[in-house]
């Protein structure tokens, strides 16, 4: 997609580039200051994130080692993979002893890093459609008050619209402190901060801006009318993403369909209390909350590719050597299942292995693995 473009090509696209990727920013590979381990390691995070690879240095003073990096044809090939879909941090132990900041969930695809970040600082926290958890996991669990709210388990937030706002073009459905009246006590708006009451112009909410009603397999706000919607919808994305339950898509309040399209219809599991959407024929997408792997002293990231292959990097951030385990469970795959590991920085197959990989990897190295079904 994008390895072979220079700054100049893709400087006009960025804003539009950084709104469906994680835009990690320029490699520092070849700038000087970081060990070969340290460069392998951001090389390999960086194509697994699907950032886009733009080259950093001068190009005639790389070394060899440097050169070999940048242009192995199996890191790019991940990076450049048909599928599209970021990896991100699937498990951590330990604390860091690096304090580089890395936008590691998938949900940065949807919303980006900056977004979320000041949500969180104002007490408002996003929503997305992505593959359900186990029903056991209270990220993608949700109640329906008697109120008519929709309450996150996990977060104890609700569903809102802000200021039951009902632009045609969509409205973004976050979740913010459970709230009888329409009062906004450091709610967020543009860059602004409501530190307590309605802004201008907000009012006549009632609540109804976090109050929903379940009509014939829709959402719809009873503050504005609109309903519940998972965008973009999967025509928009390659279907084997879709299929795999591998998309990432945004929730947003829209005007109903009078024949509603997979994107508004939903499924509420009063048992399992998942709220699941309509798309890839309402199987496995669920609203979950924004929740992120944190960092740690060994880490394993790892994203899914075309053809049911998945990419995999053992991520030491210790000051020490480290055993790092990639379980398949954090990977998304079944732990009865056998995959040929294969490295991808030294060209070559690591053999067979079921339910788990295990590896020693140095200080601030990593380990850069394709996997395939055996």
């Amino acid at each position: 997609m994008f390895a072979s473009a220079s700054v100049c090509t893709l400087l006009p696209f960025l804003p539009i580039i950084s709104s469906i990727i994680s835009l990690a920013d320029m490699l520092e590979v070849g700038n000087g200051g970081m060990s070969s381990a340290e460069y392998r390691s951001h090389f390999a995070l960086w194509s697994l994130m699907k950032s886009p690879l733009l080259v950093g240095c001068d190009v005639t003073k790389l070394s060899t080692e440097d050169k070999a990096i940048l242009l192995n044809k199996d890191a790019i090939a991940v990076n450049q993979d048909s599928l599209g879909v970021q990896g991100h941090r699937v498990a951590s132990t330990g604390t860091p002893d690096t304090d580089v900041e890395i936008p590691t969930h998938p949900g940065f695809m949807a919303m980006g890093k900056k977004e979320l970040k000041r949500m969180g600082d104002l007490g408002a926290s996003a929503i997305f459609v992505q593959s359900c958890d186990s029903a056991s996991s209270a990220s993608s669990q949700w109640e329906i008050t008697s109120d008519d709210r929709i309450k996150s388990v996990s977060e104890g937030q609700c569903m809102d619209i802000y200021c039951c706002y009902n632009a045609t073009s969509g409205n973004q459905v976050q979740m913010y402190g459970c709230a009888s009246d329409s009062e906004y006590k450091g709610y967020a708006y543009g860059d602004e901060k409501y530190a307590g009451g309605a802004p201008s112009g907000c009012s006549g909410c009632n609540g109804k801006n976090q109050q929903w009603a379940f009509k014939n397999g829709q959402v719809i706000s009873e503050g504005t009318g609109q309903c519940l919607t998972a965008t973009p919808m999967p025509s928009a994305m390659h279907p084997e993403a879709v299929a795999a339950g591998h998309a990432v898509l945004q929730v947003e309040a829209m005007p109903c369909g009078a024949a509603p399209s997979a994107n508004q219809q939903w499924v509420y599991n009063a048992n399992t209390k998942q709220l699941q959407s309509g798309v890839n024929g309402g199987t496995n997408m669920c609203v979950s909350t924004f929740a992120d792997v944190p960092a740690g002293a060994q880490e394993v990231w790892a994203g899914p590719l075309s053809g049911g292959d998945f990419a995999v990097v053992m991520f030491s951030r210790s000051g020490s050597t480290e055993t790092i385990t990639a379980q398949w469970s954090d990977i998304g795959i079944s732990s009865t299942d056998s995959y040929n590991v294969y490295d991808i920085y030294n060209s070559k197959s690591l053999g067979a292995h079921t339910g788990s990989f295990a590896a020693s990897i140095p200080s601030h190295d990593s380990l850069f693995l394709r996997l395939s079904k055996a």
